[in-house]
């Protein structure tokens, strides 16, 4: 396993590690992606806006409502990340 600190987001700025918040949440490089789900989880949850990056995420990951869509979404954002390596 490779270590975080040797994750560094290749796709975007920030500097940031590349983890699983970064990647659903927060990379710029997905947020055309991410904007669809997003919006409609904010409409029915509009607490959503307010949380915190970790919370966003455990939020998507546990949420059976949407468990389709977040995959599909995720699907979307593995395939752009794999055909920009």
């Amino acid at each position: 396993m490779t270590p975080l600190a040797d994750r560094i987001c290749r796709h975007c700025n920030s500097q940031a590690v590349e983890d699983e918040v970064h990647f659903l949440v927060n990379c710029p490089y997905y947020s055309d992606l991410r904007y669809d789900l997003f919006t409609k989880v904010s409409i029915s949850h509009p607490e959503f806006s307010t949380f915190e990056d970790i919370e966003k995420t455990a939020f998507l990951l546990q949420n059976d409502h949407i468990v389709n869509s977040l995959a599909a979404l995720v699907s979307r954002m593995y395939r752009r990340k794999l055909s920009s390596q």
